[in-house]
Order: C-alpha cells, then sequence, then structure tokens
C-alpha cells in the first residue's frame, strides 16, 4: 500500500530542463512513498512530464511541481505563469506533433482540471493506484472524456517514445522566470 499523507515540493521556476528534473523528483518520490511497485506509476511519470512540458511551452513556465499522496491516490499540481485555464485542441491531426498532451494526461488520470492561482494557475492531475482499472476520469476545464479500455499496444508504444521524446527535449527548453505559486500540500 502506497504511503498516504505525503506532499512534496519542486521549485522550477528558472530551472533548464525543468521536464527531466520535474519527471526524477517524481520518480525519488514515487519510489519512497512505494508508488514505484504500481502499473500506475509510469502513467505518474508521463503526466509529469506532459504537464511540465505544456507549462513550458505554452503558459510562461513552469514555476512548481507539487505532489501528494493520500488514500490510493496521487495528486499531481504544475503551478505555471498563464492565466488561461487548458482544452485539449478539438481536431487533433495523426501524425503530426503537439496538441496531444491533454489528451494524454486525460488518458492516464484519473480526473484532471485546473484554476486559477495568484499569477498564474494550477493544471492538476489525479492518478489511483492501479488496484482497479483506473484512468479515462473526469476533466474538469472541459467536457468529460470517454472512459479508458485496456491499453494497446500502440498506446504502449506511445508512451514510451513520449518519455524518450521528453528526455531529449530538456536540452531545449530555456530557463523559465516568474513568480511562484503555492497550492496547498491538502489534496482537496
Amino acid at each position: 500500500m502506497p504511503v498516504r499523507g505525503q506532499c512534496r515540493r519542486l521549485a522550477l521556476s528558472g530551472v533548464r530542463g525543468p521536464v527531466g528534473k520535474g519527471r526524477d523528483f517524481t520518480r525519488k518520490a514515487l519510489r519512497d512513498w512505494g508508488w514505484d511497485r504500481h502499473e500506475s506509476a509510469e502513467d505518474a511519470l508521463l503526466v509529469v512530464s506532459e504537464l511540465v512540458t505544456n507549462a513550458a511551452l505554452h503558459a510562461n513556465g513552469c514555476h512548481e511541481l507539487v505532489l501528494t499522496a493520500a488514500e490510493e491516490t496521487l495528486r499531481i499540481d504544475v503551478l505555471d505563469g498563464a492565466t488561461a485555464l487548458p482544452c485539449p485542441r478539438a481536431a487533433r491531426r495523426p501524425g503530426v506533433p503537439g496538441g496531444h498532451g491533454l489528451h494524454i494526461v486525460r488518458l492516464l488520470s484519473d480526473r484532471w482540471g485546473a484554476y486559477p492561482h495568484d499569477t498564474g494557475k494550477v493544471v492538476w492531475a489525479e492518478i489511483e493506484t492501479g488496484m482497479g482499472e483506473g484512468g479515462g476520469g473526469t476533466s474538469v476545464t472541459c467536457r468529460s472524456p470517454p472512459e479508458r479500455g485496456r491499453e494497446t499496444k500502440a498506446f504502449s508504444l506511445l508512451r514510451r517514445a513520449k518519455l524518450r521524446v521528453a528526455t531529449l527535449s530538456d536540452t531545449a527548453f530555456a530557463s523559465v522566470g516568474g513568480k511562484r505559486g503555492a497550492p496547498s500540500c491538502a489534496a482537496p
């Protein structure tokens, strides 16, 4: 059973390679909390990669990553510097890079959403331990997504490829500036 009631924060404002740093930070927390033994651990790493990437590319930088383990749920909060709430692109073009991140977050998390915070926003996702089927949760910022079925081989390959691309992309990100926000470590 994963550890409960734990919270960890990583300041990412002005940090080079925020995606890799966020993923490494998450991997260590998952290991320390016993989450690394669950199928959902890889999903959590990919969700962190997608949320931090989105903040770095589209939201004036990622300011902070907050991880909270509560009950059977891992909550991921990413604070950024833009007030516009995210919404997945309606029309994705197969084979064209970009525009898939929030769809991946939606598919891998049990719940996700966003809310305004100080001079930016918090985009969050919650992932269950993986004891049940999991995934395909409710989106708070946009209409509800369809339920997730069993992971296909193609999606599994996509997940692994996205992690590799995120690792390679870390060197391409410039430093991120702006004010830091601070959500509560208590899961709502």
